[in-house]
């Protein structure tokens, strides 16, 4: 697929889930997003990051993988490469980039950025173009789809998120593919002392969400950790 450099004409004054729906460049992002959910998010308040790879970046991946169709990769695979290209709270212009930098992402690992000769890379992808500005974020469109590593990836179908994070009042619980599950949530410090534990079973819904208000506690540093199964999930907040 030949690459059409995108324009900062391209951008408006909607949010960036109006972009990438209504851009034919990113209808393959659009779709990889809504698969997972995150339409939702990225027509949020913000601020967020996103670094967007364009509909060739897609196809690239697809061809590598032996796919004709983004909706052929599993869920939860799709859910933490998309979750590896948000920057949630941060709105990250060209000129806040430096070299060496690494940026946290919403898949909770991080990203590097490299410059040099006035290229900038994000991991091994190229910003084809910067500074794609929206109502609640900013977006960097790159050439490659971004991999986080195999073993950084929670395809467990269960995940735990705070926004914002600092500042956080509650704690969102998604579930996936687990009905009529049991789930042991503990609220712990920052030595991992546990304060107060509850647990609860999970309808029999494909997929549902939980919320876990915090509001009550003190300015501090906490661990919630959510287990099912064998398979637990740790998430460090701060009040």
């Amino acid at each position: 697929m030949s690459r059409r450099i995108f324009q900062e004409t391209d951008a408006h004054h909607g949010n960036w889930y109006q972009i990438v729906r209504t851009n034919d460049d990113f209808s393959i992002l659009a779709t990889a997003l809504r698969q997972v959910g995150y339409l939702s998010t990225v027509r949020g308040e913000g601020p967020f990051t996103v670094f967007a790879p364009d509909n060739a970046a897609f196809e690239s991946l697809l061809t590598e993988m032996g796919l004709t169709d983004v909706r052929q990769i599993p869920i939860p695979v799709l859910r933490e490469v998309s979750r590896y290209h948000i920057v949630i709270g941060e709105e990250l212009r060209a000129a806040d980039l430096s070299d060496s930098q690494e940026i946290e992402t919403r898949q909770y690992c991080p990203v590097t950025i490299s410059i040099m000769d006035g290229t900038v890379k994000v991991n091994d992808a190229i910003v084809i173009a910067p500074d794609v500005l929206a109502s609640n974020e900013v977006a960097h469109v790159i050439d490659q789809v971004l991999m986080p590593l195999t073993e950084a990836m929670n395809t467990s179908g269960m995940y735990l998120e705070a926004s914002p994070n600092p500042g956080a009042s509650e704690v969102s619980l998604q579930v996936i593919d687990h009905p009529e599950a049991r789930i042991e949530v503990a609220i712990m410090d920052q030595y991992c002392t546990p304060l107060s534990t509850q647990s609860f079973n999970t309808p029999p819904d494909n997929e549902v969400n939980f919320s876990l208000d915090i509001s009550s506690l003190p300015t501090g540093v906490y661990m919630i950790q959510a287990q099912l199964g064998e398979e637990p999930q740790v998430l460090r907040v701060i009040r």
